[in-house]
């Protein structure tokens, strides 16, 4: 799911459009093409971590 933000850029009062995409792990926007060590990142991060465990543990009572 792509979806496409407009965020305000309050220094210099301009509209900038960035396309952004569901994280299908934690549901976190991210924005598309971004630099991989932002996607690193965030993919190490705490919320992302958390929600693939659950996930994992989800998953293995299913099979169970």
């Amino acid at each position: 799911m792509v979806v496409t933000e407009c965020v305000l850029q309050s220094a210099s009062n301009q509209m900038t459009l960035k396309e952004m995409e569901v994280c299908p792990i934690c549901g976190s926007f991210l924005v598309v093409g971004d630099i991989p060590q932002r996607v690193a990142e965030h993919v190490s991060g705490k919320q992302h971590v958390g929600y693939a465990k659950v996930r994992e543990t989800i998953d293995s009572l299913k099979v169970g």
